[in-house]
């Protein structure tokens, strides 16, 4: 009976791969015998002997766990980045639009430098391609299963030639519900006890529903105070609070206003750094080219750190 390598798939009791891939899955282990006899060996030995050589280098398409991700940060600069949010609050499309955007050049000063990631960046991006055949533009939603693991992206400064690696937690709008709902659920995101940045996006679209932007708001704020107690966010931390869909707020821009001025009372003197952004990652026409605010964005994780020097980039 083939197994998994990840602890909460059904594969080996009924045979339902928990991705979906059936024998495609790269976590899947078919052979039992031969994974006990390489149990004890590193993953970089077990990998020569299972992948042929001329594939060893290519990355996988599971998110770093962290033992991983602390591979790289080991290796010099290294800023980690935890994005969180309510369901559909466009996490992922802000992601996906950083990878289209280092596809395309540079982004804020920043060439792409490699990453350990790009199989799922891709997917990510697969369903709003033309080539997808979907009818509407759609993204590929978070797994919960990796909360707690890492895309990896690195990029050098066109300044100073200074290689910067991040890491990237995008933690799913279940599970950040759940974080709201129990502290202890909320202490079991440990990437957010290391985040150089914490991300919270707000839909723009319910800021703009007057049904809707109260829970939205109400939610944003409760999950802030939960990290602030438990410790996970505070002085150490670069808060970001980003309002996406920009192009879906029009004519409700003053809510946005309100929400902003109170969060800037509540927290500014909780964090090392409060920052407001609002962006559209996908508009649905050219009114809104909000490139240059993402990439500003994407300068100031790269950039800017409270818990050790900054790196030292171009003024």
């Amino acid at each position: 009976m083939p197994r998994c390598k990840l602890d909460n798939c059904p594969v080996d009791t009924d045979g339902r791969c928990l991705e979906g891939r059936g024998a495609e899955c790269p976590n899947l282990i078919v052979d039992s015998d031969a994974s006990e006899s390489t149990a004890e060996l590193p993953k970089a030995a077990q990998a020569s002997e299972s992948i042929p050589a001329a594939f060893e280098s290519l990355p996988g398409h599971v998110p770093l766990d962290v033992a991983e991700a602390r591979s790289f940060a080991r290796r010099g600069p290294c800023m980690v980045v935890a994005l969180a949010g309510m369901p559909e609050c466009g996490k992922t499309s802000l992601l996906a639009r950083l990878h289209q955007l280092f596809q395309a050049g540079s982004v804020a000063d920043f060439d792409f430098a490699g990453s350990q990631s790009l199989p799922h960046f891709e997917e990510m991006n697969w369903r709003a391609t033309v080539e997808s055949s979907e009818s509407e533009l759609k993204m590929t939603r978070s797994s919960s299963q990796f909360d707690n693991s890492f895309l990896h992206l690195a990029v050098r400064s066109t300044g100073n030639g200074l290689r910067v690696e991040l890491l990237l937690n995008d933690i799913t709008g279940e599970t950040f519900k759940k974080a709201v709902a129990a502290q202890s659920d909320c202490e079991k995101l440990i990437a957010l006890a290391r985040a150089d940045h914490l991300v919270v996006l707000v839909d723009g679209a319910a800021l703009a529903a007057p049904t809707l932007r109260h829970h939205q708001v109400e939610q944003v704020r409760d999950f802030l105070q939960r990290v602030l107690q438990g410790g996970q966010c505070g002085t150490h931390t670069a808060l970001h609070i980003v309002i996406s869909k920009l192009d879906k707020l029009r004519g409700h821009e003053a809510v946005a206003d309100k929400m902003e001025a109170d969060f800037g009372v509540r927290l500014r003197a909780a964090v090392g750094s409060l920052n407001f952004w609002r962006i559209a990652a996908r508009p649905m026409d050219d009114s809104l080219p909000t490139e240059e605010r993402i990439g500003e964005l994407f300068a100031f994780w790269a950039g800017t750190t409270h818990r050790y020097p900054a790196p030292v980039l171009p003024s």
